[in-house]
């Protein structure tokens, strides 16, 4: 729907956390990407021995209060890269054969792999 104040943050540039409610009960956690103006969020769908964007909410307490948080000078929340032996792969997206073709075969889904 383009720019909201919902959206807003994934204008600002990466780095941010963009959090979202949805269903009335679950907060989406989403790292934006992009540069400034283009508007780019990639959603967290699991963890280890964590699956679903909503259970990872949940377990790590995040809701509207992280909403613009900058990663870099967080005290709250920070992403760590791969170890040594870790790799990502990528694989088909989950749950979005609605989308059709081309989207639903898009190798969009990352995986670190050890």
């Amino acid at each position: 729907r383009g720019r909201t104040a919902r959206t807003e943050i994934m204008y600002s540039g990466g780095g941010r956390i963009y959090v979202y409610f949805v269903y009335g009960m679950y907060w989406m956690l989403n790292i934006v990407t992009g540069r400034e103006g283009d508007p780019q969020a990639v959603l967290i769908r699991g963890l280890d021995g964590l699956n679903g964007p909503g259970r990872i909410t949940r377990s790590l307490c995040i809701n509207g209060e992280f909403y613009g948080e900058d990663l870099a000078s967080s005290e709250r929340i920070c992403i760590e890269g791969p170890g040594k032996n870790e790799r990502f792969i990528t694989t088909p997206r989950i749950g979005i054969d609605y989308a059709g073709p081309p989207w639903k075969g898009k190798q969009w889904r990352f995986v670190v792999r050890k």
